[in-house]
């Protein structure tokens, strides 16, 4: 599969520096199962606790199935929200946190650093618009992902300043149940244009 760029002005292919390691990296593969040997089949859904489901914010939900949605989109959140800070502080701890190692995100970890280490951003931000957990089966999901990220400039210490659109994704997350918790493990852009 090729990335679509769908509406996608060729401006948005430039956005370089912070977000361009990310985002511009062509496929990312999806998650692949990793039902064990012996499985019988049966759909299991591993939950780390009592979780609240996030999109309706009702206490508790009721199914395993229900527990492991609310806790996979709580992980997208999070994955987001670490995105968010590691664009505005440069401390990309979280995000690394939230995903595997094998993550081609990881990628956007890297940029950050590298942005950081000869500069800053400024009014650097991410928005979910919204989400919806397309699937969870065995230690597998897909999170369908509508995001938004602001208008920001790269400030160089030599004093270059780069401006960049804000921008709007459109993006499946694979994300893998690892060690008693869901991780981000892959992201397909499906849709990726300059926000006007």
């Amino acid at each position: 599969m090729g990335e679509q760029r769908g509406t996608s002005r060729p401006r948005a292919r430039s956005r370089a520096g912070t977000w361009a390691a990310v985002v511009g990296t062509a496929v990312l593969l999806s998650a692949a199962g990793c039902a064990s040997s012996g499985d019988d089949g049966a759909a299991h859904f591993p939950t780390t606790g009592a979780a609240t489901h996030a999109s309706t914010g009702s206490a508790r939900p009721t199914t395993a199935e229900q527990r492991a949605k609310a806790e996979v989109e709580a992980t997208v959140r999070a994955y987001y929200a670490a995105m968010d800070k590691a664009i505005r502080t440069g401390d990309v701890t979280d995000f690394n946190a939230a995903s595997t190692s094998a993550c081609v995100c990881r990628e956007f970890g890297s940029a950050v650093a590298s942005v950081f280490r000869t500069g800053r951003t400024e009014q650097a931000a991410v928005d979910i618009e919204r989400l919806r957990v397309v699937v969870v089966h065995h230690r597998v999901a897909d999170v369908d992902a509508h995001v938004r990220t602001s208008a920001y400039r790269v400030v160089h210490d030599d004093g270059r300043v780069e401006r960049f659109p804000a921008g709007e994704d459109h993006a499946v997350l694979g994300l893998v149940y690892v060690g008693g918790r869901w991780l981000v493990d892959s992201v397909v852009f499906l849709e990726r244009r300059d926000s006007r």
